[in-house]
C-alpha cells in the first residue's frame, strides 16, 4: 500500500470518527417500573393512560427483566424513541418511574446485565477498575444478619479458613472456635424469644442470612464481577467473611452489644483487613468501643453506616473515632432525607434505591434497598481495592487516603451533611500523598479531671499547618469551635509536623462546666486550603466524684423460680463503677461488685445472706477515676425468704406441644367448642390444627394444611366464618367456603402486608365486626383498624399513632385488646409498645379515638397484656408484663408485671406488681378463674416455670409455680362442669416438649415445704444443697439421675447437705422435703427439682498481653456471658477494675481492657477473679493468679516486599527481627500468582535476622495482575505470631523503561468468551498512542493513551474490539501500532466471533 495513501485514509478516517457519536441510551428502550405487580400480555401493560402514550411510539414489546423483584419492571421497545425532554416531565397512574436504557462508558466493562441499574458511576468506581479489580487474599468482615453462602454472585467470593475441616468437631486451627471454616454465628439471644425469629439461641458455624440485610451489604462490597450474572459489586474478587451477629425479628433485626463486640474481636484475631458494620445505635457502648479499639489496634479498617435516623446524631460505632462513618447520598449526590449526619461523618457513598443481592433464589434474588447500611459498604468495596494494590496500610494511612481523595460536593471543605465528600474510588487509588492525622492519647470518650496533653501524628507533603479546637457536646449553647488552648474562635495555627509526639494541650480552666467535649485536628493544605482533613477525638470532663442519689436507692425483690430473691439498686449522677459492702447481725460482711459503667447499679443479694436486718455502704468510681463513698445505711432492708407453692394445681398431658389461639369456636356445630392450635415451628411457622376437648383428651378436628401464625376469627362478609392469620408478614383473611365447616387456604378474601398481629373485633359498637392489625409503616408502627365499606371492600377506618417519647422508633408490640376499661359506656383499645408505653385509646365512634391514659413502665419489651376482674369487684382490670434484658449484667434481666384498675372515668391506678428472674424463649400470658372463687387469676408461661398468679390483700401473689417451656400462646377454657383449665407446653426432656392442661388440684394440709431451696455443684464430684429452717423434726434428702425413680438420699436435722462421688457431666435433680409427725400428712411435698450437672472447676489456662491496655485470659472451659462484667475481674498494683470485659474463643476466653496503660513494673501483677462460676455452677478453683509485664507484645509486620536483580527471588523485610525456626520452615509460605504463570511456585527460603529471601522456581513474568506472598505463623524472638492484617507481601515486576515488554492477551480473542482486548506492561510516566488496522490496512480504531503508573498498577489498557464508529469489529486479523516518544512496537491480533 502506498504511504501517502496510508496515512490520507488514516486522517480521513481519523476525523469521520471524531464526527461519529456513541449514543448516549439504547435505541428505542425504556426502563419502566410500575407502582405494583402486573401480568403483561404482548405489547400493552393494562395501564390505560400509559399503553394510550405508548402507542404514538410503536410499541413493539414489553418484557419483564429478569432478576429484578416482582414483576414491577419492564424493558419496552419502541420503534421510535420519545423526546428525553418530555419524557422527564411526564407521569402516568401506576408508574413510578420511566427512563432511556442509558449506556453507561466503562473502562472495565462488566456484562453483568443488572450492571445499569447500580450506582457506581457515583463514585468512579469503574474508573477504579482500571487498576484493579480486587484480590481474593484481602478479607473484608461483614458484621451483619450473616450471609446466603450459594447465591451465584457471592459464592465465587466467600471467605473459607483452609486451616478448619468443616463439621469434624474439631478447633484445627486454635482459634478457640470448633469448625469455623466460614465465618461464626456469634448470636446469642434467647431472651428475645419475645420479638425474636429463626436461629438466635446458640453461636455456631451456621452463618445463614435469614433477613437478607447481610447479603445485601455483601453484595455491594463483592458481588462477582463480569461474570454475565446479576450485579457487579464494588470489589470483584475478595474474601467476604460473615460474622452473622444480627437475627431476625418480628419487626426490624437487632445485633446485641456482646454478640458484636465478639464479633469484631474475631474478626482482627482472624485476618480482617477491612470491617463492615452496617447497624448501630445513638447510644455509646464501652463494649463495643473497646472491640474497636482492639481491632484499630490491630490494622483493620473499620467502617460503619452513620444512621438512619435524620438529623445530626451519629450513631455508634460509626461515631468512634477510629471508625470512618459513612452517611448516604441519591442518584443527584444529593444527601439523602433519611441521612444521619454531624461534625464527626466522615463521608457519604451511595445509598439509596441501591441494587444489590438479596436471596438465593427465586424472584427476589436482587433487591433495591435504602439506607446508610447501603453507603458503608461502598467505601469497605473500594478501601478492598486500594489494599488489593498496597496491602499492609494502615487504618490510620487508609483513613488519610480516603478523606482526601473524596468529591466536595456540599458547602466548600468539610461540612455537617456530608463529611469530607463524596467517596472517590478512582481518586482514593490515585492519592499517593495523603495526609496522615491521628490522636493516640488520650482515648475516645475517656474521662478527665483537668488539662490533659494531646499526642499523635500530623504531616504530610502538602503540610501547611493544623488547629486544634474543640466544641461541647453536651451543651448546644457552646456548640462553637474554639481553640483549645486559648478558648478563643481563632485558632492557634501550629506550623511544625509531629511524629508521635506532643501536638498540644486541651486547656481545662476550672470555670469550664463539666460534661462531653469534641476535639479536633484540622490539617490544611499546602494548596487549596479550603479543602481540609478532620480528625476528631471526644472526652468527658469530670473534676467531682460521683453523687449517690438516695431517692433512687431502694432495695426489692424478684422471683428466681420458686424462690424470692433480694436486691439493692442505686442511682448516681453519672456513669460508675459500684461495690457494695452488705453488713450483718452477727458481724458477717459481703462485698459485691456492680456490672460495667452505668448511672444505674443493681447487686443481687447472696444466696447465702442469713435472714433478718442488713446494713449497707456503696462506694462508687466514675469514668475520670474519681471515687466516692457512701455512708452506712443501718437496718436498710430486712432479708425474709419464701417461696411459690409448687402445689395446689395439676397437668394432665393432651398430646404434642402446641402454640393455642385463645379464642373458641364451635366450627363444626356440635355444641363443643374448638380451638385453633399451630405446631411448635422449627423456624418461621407450624402446621395448624383445630382441636376438640374431651376430658383428659383434646381431639384432632381439622387440619389446614399450610404454616401460618393464626390470630383471631369473626365475619366481616356476612357469610362464611373468617380467620385471620399472618403468613411472612402479611395478614390473610380466609373464608369459610360454602359447604364447609373451616376456613380455607383457597379462599382468601383479603390480604395486607406489614403485619406483626391483630384481632377481629366490634371495636366502635356498630354490630359488625372489624380488624385491628399493628403494621409496620416506613416511620413508625401502628394499629391500623379496617372495616367494609358500602361496596363491600375492607378499608381503613382509623388509625392509632403511637406519639409516646422515644430513643427510637416507636413500635405498637403485637397485642391489641378492646374491652371497656372504665366507667364510661365507650369501647377501650389497651396496647403498648416496646419502649414500655401502656396506651388506652378511648373509641368515640368508628373513625374518632382518642388516647385518654398513657403510662410509661419500668422495663420495656412490654409483649405481655391480660384483662380480667383480678378483685372480683365486677370491673374490668388489665394486666401489662414486660422485661428488661441485659446479657453483661444478669442483675438488669427480669420481668416485671404491673396490674391496673381504673378508679374513675378514663383513669387507672395501680394494683401492685411482682419480678421474676430468668428471662428466656417464648412467653405468654392468658386470664382465667382457676379456683372458682370469683376473682381472675393471672397465669403466665414464662420459661421455664408457669406462675399462678392472684390478687390478695391488695397485692398481686404468686401462689403456684410449676414447669413450663416454650409458651408462645396460653390458652384457657371451662368445661361442662364449670372446671377451669388452662393450655400450656410442659417441658418432657431437654429436647422434648408436650402439651398439657392445668386445673385445680386438692389442697395440700401436711408439713410445710422447706422454703428457699438451692443446690449447686461444687466440683466435679460434690454437689451442695441448702434451705430455710422449717417447723420440721427431721428433712429427707431426694436424688434422681436422669430418667431412673426418686431415691431417699439422706435424712438429716440440719438445713445443708452435701453430695458426694458424682460423675463429672452426669445431669443429677435434688428435692427436699420437711417431715413433722404434728401434721397429717407428716411429710411435706417435695421442694422444686433441682438440676445439678457436676463439672471440673474452672481455671485460667494463660494470661497474655495483646496490647498496652489489654490482657486476655483463658479458661479450661466455658464461661457463661453474665461474666462479661468487669466486676467479676481486678489487678494489682495500679490497675484496678477493666473499664470493659469481650468475649472470645468461642466463650472460653475474656478480654480485658483497662483505663490506663499496663505500666511497666519488674514484680508480678495479681489477677483477682470474684465469684466466677463455669457453665453448670462450678465455682473457680483458684481466685488469683499471677502474670509479669510483657515489654513486647507486638506481632511482627511486613514493611517491605523487594524483587531481586534476577527476578527469581523475593526479599521479604519485617520491623523486627524474626524467629529463624518459624520463619525457615517452607510451609510458612503460600504463593499466589497471576494468571500468566500458575506453575510458579516457592522452592525456598533464607533469613537473614529482619528479613527473609524467597527463592522461586523460574523468573517472575510481567502482567498486571500481581503475585502475593501470605506469611502465617511466623514469629518474633518473643513468640509474637505475626499479624494477619499486615501478612501479606505483594510484589510484581515494574522496571518497565520501553515497550519492549508489551503484551496482548487473549490472543486469539474470541468474543464469546471475552469482550476485551488487554495490552499490558506500559512503561511509568509515558503518554502515547494506539492505532489499529485492519489487514488491509485501514485504519479501524485510534486513541490516545498513558499515563501511566506501575505504583497503583496502571500499567494496563484495553480495547473493547469496537471501531470508532462504536460498531463491534468483524473476526479477521488485526494488526496493532503503538508509539510513545521516540519508540514504536507493533504487533497482530487474531479476533474470532
Amino acid at each position: 500500500m502506498n504511504i501517502a495513501r496510508y496515512i490520507a485514509v488514516a486522517l480521513m478516517l481519523c476525523m469521520l470518527a471524531g464526527l461519529v457519536a456513541i449514543p448516549a441510551y439504547s435505541p428505542g428502550q425504556l426502563l419502566v417500573k410500575t407502582s405494583h405487580d402486573l401480568q403483561i400480555k404482548g405489547d400493552k401493560t393494562g395501564l390505560s393512560s400509559f399503553d394510550a402514550y405508548l402507542a404514538n411510539y410503536g410499541p413493539k414489546s414489553i418484557s419483564r427483566i429478569q432478576g429484578m423483584p416482582g414483576n414491577r419492571y419492564f424493558l419496552v421497545q419502541l420503534s421510535q424513541m420519545p423526546d428525553l425532554g418530555q419524557l422527564k416531565s411526564l407521569s402516568f397512574p401506576g408508574i413510578e418511574y420511566m427512563e432511556p436504557n442509558y449506556l453507561r462508558r466503562l473502562h472495565s466493562n462488566p456484562n453483568d446485565p443488572m450492571y445499569p441499574r447500580q450506582l457506581h458511576e457515583l463514585s468512579s468506581i469503574p474508573q477504579a477498575w482500571t487498576y484493579t479489580t480486587g484480590n481474593p487474599q484481602i478479607i473484608v468482615g461483614v458484621i451483619d444478619s450473616g450471609l446466603l453462602l450459594t447465591h451465584p454472585d457471592i459464592a465465587n467470593n466467600v471467605y473459607y479458613n483452609v486451616a478448619e475441616i468443616p463439621d469434624n468437631g474439631i478447633d484445627d486451627d486454635g482459634n478457640g472456635y470448633i469448625d469455623d471454616y466460614c465465618g461464626w454465628d456469634f448470636v446469642h439471644a434467647p431472651e428475645m424469644s419475645d420479638i425474636a425469629l429463626g436461629d438466635y439461641l446458640d453461636p455456631d458455624n451456621d452463618v445463614t442470612d435469614e433477613n437478607y440485610h447481610g447479603t445485601h451489604v455483601s453484595g455491594i462490597i463483592g458481588a462477582s464481577g463480569n461474570n454475565g450474572i446479576g450485579v457487579s459489586g464494588v470489589c470483584w474478587s475478595v474474601s467476604l467473611m460473615p460474622l452473622r451477629a444480627g437475627f431476625r425479628t418480628t419487626g426490624d433485626g437487632y445485633l446485641q452489644d456482646d454478640d458484636a463486640a465478639a464479633a469484631i474481636i474475631y474478626a482482627a484475631d482472624n485476618g480482617c483487613n477491612v470491617l463492615n458494620m452496617s447497624w448501630g445505635d445513638p447510644n455509646y457502648s464501652a463494649i463495643i468501643a473497646d472491640a474497636c479499639d482492639y481491632a484499630y489496634s490491630k490494622g483493620v479498617i473499620l467502617v460503619a453506616s452513620s444512621g438512619n435516623t435524620p438529623g445530626p446524631v451519629i450513631s455508634y460505632p460509626a461515631k468512634l473515632s477510629n471508625v470512618i462513618s459513612v452517611g448516604s447520598v441519591n442518584s443527584a449526590k444529593v444527601p439523602s432525607t433519611f441521612s444521619s449526619y454531624g461534625h464527626d461523618l466522615d463521608l457519604v457513598a451511595p445509598g439509596e434505591m441501591v441494587l444489590s443481592t438479596y436471596k438465593d433464589s427465586g424472584e427476589d434474588m436482587y433487591m433495591e434497598l435504602s439506607g446508610t447500611s447501603m453507603s458503608a459498604p461502598y467505601v469497605a468495596g473500594s478501601i478492598a481495592l486500594l489494599l488489593s494494590l498496597v496491602p499492609g496500610l494502615s487504618p490510620a494511612e487508609v483513613r488519610g487516603r480516603l478523606l482526601s481523595a473524596t468529591d466536595d460536593i456540599g458547602d466548600p471543605g468539610n461540612d455537617l451533611k456530608t463529611g469530607h465528600g463524596l467517596l472517590n474510588a478512582r481518586k482514593l487509588i490515585e492519592n499517593l500523598n495523603p495526609p496522615f492525622v491521628e490522636i493516640t492519647s488520650p482515648i475516645d470518650q475517656s474521662g478527665v479531671s483537668g488539662t490533659v496533653e494531646i499526642r499523635g501524628s500530623v504531616y504530610g507533603e502538602d503540610f501547611a499547618r493544623y488547629t486544634l479546637m474543640y466544641r461541647s457536646i453536651s451543651n448546644p449553647n457552646m456548640s462553637n469551635w474554639l481553640d483549645a488552648r486559648e478558648h478563643t474562635a481563632q485558632p492557634v495555627y501550629h506550623t511544625s509536623e509531629v511524629v508521635n509526639g506532643r501536638l498540644g494541650e486541651f486547656y481545662i480552666p476550672p470555670d469550664l462546666e463539666e460534661g462531653s467535649y469534641m476535639l479536633r485536628i484540622q490539617y490544611h493544605k499546602l494548596q487549596n486550603n479550603l479543602v481540609k482533613y478532620h480528625y476528631y477525638r471526644a472526652v468527658n470532663i469530670d473534676r467531682s466524684g460521683p453523687v449517690l442519689r438516695e431517692e433512687e436507692l431502694s432495695g426489692f425483690s424478684r422471683y428466681d423460680r420458686a424462690n424470692l430473691r433480694y436486691y439493692i439498686s442505686a442511682g448516681f449522677n453519672e456513669p460508675v463503677y459500684a461495690e457494695l459492702d452488705i453488713y450483718g447481725v452477727g458481724g458477717y460482711s459481703y462485698r459485691l461488685y456492680g456490672g460495667t459503667a452505668d448511672s444505674t447499679q443493681v447487686w443481687a443479694l447472696p444466696e447465702s445472706v442469713p435472714q433478718g436486718p442488713i446494713s449497707i455502704r456503696i462506694t462508687a468510681t466514675n469514668l475520670a477515676n474519681l471515687i466516692s463513698q457512701s455512708q452506712v445505711y443501718e437496718n436498710f432492708m430486712n432479708v425474709q425468704y419464701r417461696s411459690i407453692p409448687a402445689h395446689g394445681y395439676a397437668y394432665q398431658s393432651i398430646g404434642r406441644a402446641r402454640v393455642p389461639l385463645n379464642r373458641w369456636v364451635d366450627f363444626n356445630g356440635n355444641g363443643i367448642a374448638e380451638y385453633v392450635a399451630m405446631d411448635i415451628p422449627v423456624a418461621g411457622y407450624g402446621q395448624v390444627y383445630a382441636y376438640e376437648p374431651h376430658n383428659d383428651q383434646h381431639l384432632q378436628t381439622n387440619w389446614f394444611r399450610d404454616n401460618f401464625w393464626p390470630l383471631d376469627f369473626g365475619n366481616t362478609y356476612q357469610e362464611g366464618l373468617e380467620m385471620l392469620l399472618i403468613k411472612n408478614d402479611t395478614a390473610h383473611l380466609w373464608e369459610t367456603p360454602g359447604g364447609m365447616q373451616y376456613p380455607d387456604a383457597d379462599s382468601v378474601l383479603w390480604h395486607d402486608p406489614g403485619i406483626t398481629g391483630g384481632i377481629m373485633t366490634d371495636y366502635d359498637g356498630n354490630n359488625s365486626t372489624d380488624i385491628l392489625l399493628v403494621k409496620n409503616l416506613p416511620t413508625e408502627r401502628v394499629v391500623q383498624i379496617y372495616s367494609r365499606n358500602s361496596a363491600g371492600l375492607m378499608a381503613v377506618r382509623n388509625t392509632l399513632n403511637n406519639t409516646s417519647a422515644t430513643n427510637l422508633r416507636n413500635n405498637f408490640v403485637p397485642t391489641v385488646i378492646v374491652d371497656r376499661l372504665d366507667f364510661d359506656n365507650h369501647n377501650d383499645i389497651l396496647t403498648s409498645d416496646t419502649d414500655g408505653d401502656v396506651m388506652v385509646f378511648e373509641v368515640m365512634s368508628a373513625t374518632v379515638d382518642s388516647l385518654i391514659w398513657h403510662h410509661r413502665m419500668p422495663v420495656g419489651n412490654t409483649y405481655q397484656l391480660g384483662v380480667g376482674d383480678f378483685d372480683g369487684n365486677g370491673n374490668r382490670d388489665f394486666v401489662v408484663g414486660g422485661y428488661n434484658s441485659d446479657i453483661l449484667n444478669p442483675n438488669l434481666t427480669f420481668w416485671y408485671f404491673e396490674a391496673f384498675t381504673a378508679d374513675s372515668d378514663n383513669h387507672f391506678v395501680s394494683m401492685g406488681n411482682v419480678m421474676f428472674n430468668n428471662v428466656t424463649s417464648q412467653n405468654a400470658i392468658v386470664i382465667m378463674d382457676m379456683d372458682g372463687d370469683g376473682k381472675d387469676e393471672i397465669v403466665l408461661g414464662i420459661s421455664p416455670s408457669l406462675y399462678i398468679l392472684k390478687y390478695i390483700d391488695g397485692a398481686l401473689e404468686p401462689v403456684f409455680m410449676g414447669d413450663s417451656s416454650a409458651n408462645y400462646r396460653l390458652a384457657s377454657y371451662r368445661n361442662d362442669a364449670g372446671k377451669a383449665f388452662v393450655i400450656a407446653n410442659y417441658p418432657v426432656s431437654p429436647d422434648s416438649l408436650m402439651a398439657v392442661q392445668w386445673s385445680l388440684d386438692t389442697p395440700f394440709a401436711g408439713t410445710p415445704t422447706p422454703v428457699n431451696f438451692t443446690a449447686a455443684p461444687l466440683d466435679e464430684s460434690r454437689a451442695r444443697l441448702s434451705w430455710i429452717p422449717q417447723a420440721a423434726q427431721y428433712y429427707n434428702v431426694y436424688r434422681k439421675t436422669g430418667d431412673d425413680p426418686a431415691v431417699l438420699l439422706s435424712t438429716i436435722t440440719g438445713t445443708e447437705f452435701v453430695d458426694t462421688d458424682l460423675q463429672v457431666g452426669l445431669t443429677y435433680s435434688y428435692a427436699v422435703t420437711a417431715y413433722n409427725e404434728s401434721y397429717n400428712p407428716p411429710e411435706s411435698l417435695s421442694s422444686p427439682w433441682i438440676n445439678v450437672v457436676p463439672k471440673i472447676p474452672p481455671s485460667v489456662l494463660s494470661i497474655t498481653m495483646v496490647g498496652d491496655r489489654e490482657l486476655r485470659l483463658l479458661f479450661n472451659q466455658e464461661i457463661p456471658a453474665r461474666f462479661l462484667n468487669p466486676g467479676h475481674y481486678s489487678v494489682s498494683p495500679l490497675l484496678g477494675k477493666p473499664q470493659s470485659v469481650n468475649g472470645l474463643a468461642q466463650t472460653h476466653g475474656v478480654q480485658l481492657r483497662f483505663r490506663n496503660a499496663i505500666p511497666a513494673i519488674d514484680s508480678l501483677f495479681l489477677l483477682h477473679l470474684e465469684g466466677i462460676y463455669g457453665s453448670t455452677g462450678v465455682p473457680i478453683l483458684q481466685s488469683d493468679y499471677t502474670f509479669s509485664y510483657t515489654p513486647d507484645y507486638t506481632p511482627p509486620q511486613i514493611v517491605e516486599t523487594t524483587v531481586t536483580e534476577d527476578k527469581k527471588s523475593v526479599i521479604i523485610s519485617f520491623s523486627e527481627e524474626i524467629a529463624p525456626t518459624s520463619a525457615s520452615y517452607l510451609g510458612n509460605y503460600s504463593l499466589s500468582t497471576p494468571a500468566n504463570d500458575p506453575d510458579n511456585l516457592i522452592t525456598g527460603v533464607i533469613v537473614d535476622s529482619q528479613s527473609v529471601i524467597v527463592s522461586l522456581l523460574h523468573k517472575l513474568k510481567y502482567s498486571d495482575q500481581a503475585y502475593y506472598i501470605r506469611v502465617e505463623n511466623l514469629s518474633d524472638l518473643s513468640g509474637n505470631t505475626i499479624s494477619p492484617q499486615y501478612n501479606l507481601a505483594r510484589f510484581a515486576l515494574r522496571d518497565i523503561k520501553d515497550l519492549s515488554q508489551i503484551k496482548v492477551y487473549p490472543n486469539p480473542i474470541s468474543t464469546n468468551e471475552h469482550s476485551e482486548l488487554v495490552f499490558l506492561n506500559f512503561p511509568g510516566g509515558k503518554k502515547g498512542r494506539i492505532a489499529i488496522y485492519s489487514a488491509t490496512g485501514s485504519l479501524i480504531f485510534k486513541s490516545d493513551i498513558g499515563p501511566f503508573n506501575p505504583d497503583n498498577n496502571r500499567i494496563t489498557w484495553r480495547w473493547n474490539l469496537k471501531n470508532n464508529n462504536g460498531r463491534r469489529v468483524s473476526s479477521g486479523v488485526y494488526y496493532y501500532l503503538i508509539e510513545m516518544d521516540d519508540e514504536r512496537t507493533k504487533g497482530k491480533i487474531a479476533v474470532i466471533n
